[in-house]
């Protein structure tokens, strides 16, 4: 049993970190690039648009290649390795740099989000946990970057420390056996999916539509992101141990407020964040979960609605996002699809001996 909490712990320490750091390279590669000016608004607007699409778009066929060919590990410290890179050429190579780092990004989500998602399978709190420390890792790049001040040695070498330790861990048992779902007359699994992906492109959107003039001041960002840090991290944890619907249908609804009130408000503004992220590790496991077997197709899926939640905000639609009747109206609208998934998800599920230790799953295999 203690070697299941180590492997559990030590897995989630190191893949949670890698994700920070990660997403820190990547943010502080794209962000000292634009910072520089040498292209057009047109230009730059399209490089953040390719960045999206390789970083977050490439991982449907990332997925789905590591869960043919179950490399997760090598795939994650094969993306460590793209964005180490391109931190080292993103001065004189600007463009290929980004199009390397969002490369870089995909592999190793995949890769680590297969691991995460394996520690307790088909539990919601290690995703929750390895996701959470990538909105540090983009706030600290974003700043480094737009401050002119992103340096890549101190970020090699942590990534070097890192990639070490990942062969080091105690591997988990990747892709365990898990029981199918059973469709119900008249919902098939496909829809609750839709339903799901559809919940995860709203919160993208919701992303880019709340904007907080108060951001500007550092020490404000900083706690905002903590809050969606601690949103994401104990999302999971709280969900597995109060019941998903409960848990994320409830603080999606009780953000609103929060989130519309937190404009002028600057601590509301935080809470209405901490709630309004809880749900993200409920709608990634429960996608998993729909398609057992291949969580890096899952987890890609996942990725690719967040990119379609984020295409309006480059469109001429734009302007109209931060109306707070639009806000209201769409997060409401997300909540009863979340509850309507979630509430066919569990019908669908089948019979589990809940009884069963989670802890069992984690066991190391051996000569890994």
């Amino acid at each position: 049993m203690n070697t299941g909490i180590k492997t559990i712990s030590t897995n989630l320490t190191v893949y949670g970190l890698a994700h920070g750091l990660v997403d820190a390279m990547c943010a502080g590669v794209l962000f000292s690039v634009l910072s520089e000016h040498v292209y057009s608004d047109t230009v730059m607007t399209y490089l953040i648009v390719v960045y999206n699409l390789m970083a977050f778009g490439l991982q449907v066929i990332v997925g789905f290649l590591v869960d043919h060919f179950k490399v997760p590990r090598f795939t994650a410290i094969t993306g460590i390795i793209l964005t180490s890179l391109a931190t080292l050429i993103f001065l004189p190579l600007p463009i290929p740099a980004i199009v390397i780092a969002g490369t870089g990004n995909a592999l190793f989500h995949i890769g680590g989000g297969v691991v995460s998602l394996s520690l307790i399978p088909r539990k919601a709190t290690a995703p929750g946990i390895f996701v959470a420390p990538g909105a540090l890792g983009l706030m600290v790049g974003t700043v480094l970057g737009r401050g002119g001040d992103f340096i890549a040695w101190p970020f090699l070498l942590v990534a070097a420390a890192l990639t070490v330790l990942i062969l080091m861990v105690p591997k988990p048992i990747m892709y365990p056996e898990q029981p199918k779902p059973t469709p119900v007359r008249g919902f098939r699994v496909e829809y609750i999916i839709f339903l799901i992906l559809f919940v995860i492109a709203v919160r993208a959107l919701i992303g880019f539509a709340v904007v907080y003039p108060w951001k500007s001041d550092l020490d404000l960002l900083v706690i905002l992101t903590i809050a969606v840090v601690l949103g994401k991290g104990l999302g999971g944890f709280l969900a597995d141990r109060f019941g998903w619907t409960l848990t994320a249908v409830g603080s999606l609804a009780a953000s609103i407020p929060f989130l519309i009130v937190g404009i002028n408000i600057p601590v509301l503004g935080m809470l209405g964040m901490f709630l309004f992220n809880i749900t993200m590790p409920v709608t990634l496991t429960a996608v998993a979960n729909m398609i057992p077997g291949k969580p890096g197709t899952a987890f890609g899926l996942t990725c690719a609605a967040l990119v379609l939640g984020t295409l309006p905000a480059f469109s001429k639609f734009q302007s109209g996002l931060s109306n707070p009747a639009f806000i209201i109206t769409v997060i409401l609208i997300s909540a009863l699809a979340l509850f309507i998934s979630l509430r066919y998800y569990h019908r669908v599920q089948p019979v589990e001996n809940m009884q069963k230790s989670v802890l069992s799953s984690a066991v190391t295999e051996k000569n890994l």
